[in-house]
């Protein structure tokens, strides 16, 4: 166990073998690079990657449009060119793992090849869209690019705007976008509240809705037993106003030339969990 405080010392502490084990965000700004030669093991996250939409202005102040836009995104291409595979896709904003991931409702929403008929259908067709992004983040500044391409085919235009991170700060809190880019890590029971209700402080979309508040309400009030119900009911009303529409669920790793370390069962709680086996 040895005390580094900088990425350089820390890339260069593993490379020489004096730590065994590190643990990293493969998409974090300032993540790393390692040897392509060390062991890898994934272990999930609560990091949702979403494509927002701003609903206080046209043309994505109908949810029509807004779902007609997400039914264009191609899911596991994204993961694929932008986090190498470190991610696991979900339509829904709570991850595919949790048992209040309700499969059936993700199942019901349009695939990529409904997408240009449903941008015809809502008058989207030659659009010209601007998705703004953190330029710091190489991962997102990827699946932005390739979202404005996915959003082409279906036979929008779209401008990709890479900001400084203050910058896009700035440009969300003005809404001077039609979609954004974002990333939030969320509590372990997927609480959405900072993200979509009323007065949320992540609410950058200005979605308002009347019924969203007292269906998160529910969610975080309910009984074991009762929070899969909670929890549809309240994607259900977000399957159909998307106000945001989810993408994946990042990946953290666990990075070693050990060998033991190949058979470890890491948990985002605890990336040693198994070690003692």
């Amino acid at each position: 166990l040895i005390s580094v405080t900088r990425t350089r010392e820390l890339t260069a502490a593993f490379e020489r073998g004096d730590l065994s084990v590190v643990c990293t965000d493969p998409a974090a700004t300032d993540s790393p690079g390692y040897s392509a030669s060390a062991t890898c093991v994934d272990y999930d996250t609560t990091s949702l990657v979403y494509l927002g939409f701003n609903t206080a202005k046209s043309p994505f102040g109908s949810p029509a449009a807004r779902r007609a836009a997400a039914a264009a995104l191609d899911r596991s291409a994204l993961v694929s060119a932008a986090w190498s595979g470190h991610a696991r896709i979900s339509a829904l904003p709570i991850h595919p793992a949790s048992p209040l991931y309700d499969e059936s409702l993700a199942r019901q929403l349009p695939a990529p090849d409904d997408a240009r008929d449903l941008v015809t259908q809502s008058g989207l067709s030659g659009r010209g869209l601007t998705l703004i992004v953190n330029s710091e983040n190489s991962s997102r500044v990827t699946a932005a690019r390739l979202i404005a391409r996915q959003l082409e085919q279906a036979g929008l235009s779209v401008s990709v705007s890479s900001l400084p991170w203050a910058d896009y700060l700035t440009t969300l809190s003005a809404g001077g976008f039609d979609l954004y880019l974002g990333e939030v890590s969320l509590t372990a029971d997927f609480d959405l509240t900072p993200l979509i209700s009323v007065d949320g402080p992540l609410n950058y979309s200005r979605w308002r809705s009347g019924t969203v508040d007292r269906l998160l309400d529910s969610l975080r009030a309910a009984p074991e037993e009762e929070r899969p119900q909670a929890a549809s009911e309240l994607c259900s009303l977000l399957t159909e106003q998307m106000p945001i529409t989810p993408i994946c669920f990042k990946r953290g790793s666990v990075l070693s030339r050990w060998e033991p370390a190949s058979q470890l069962t890491p948990t985002r709680a605890n990336v040693f969990y198994g070690l003692y086996e």
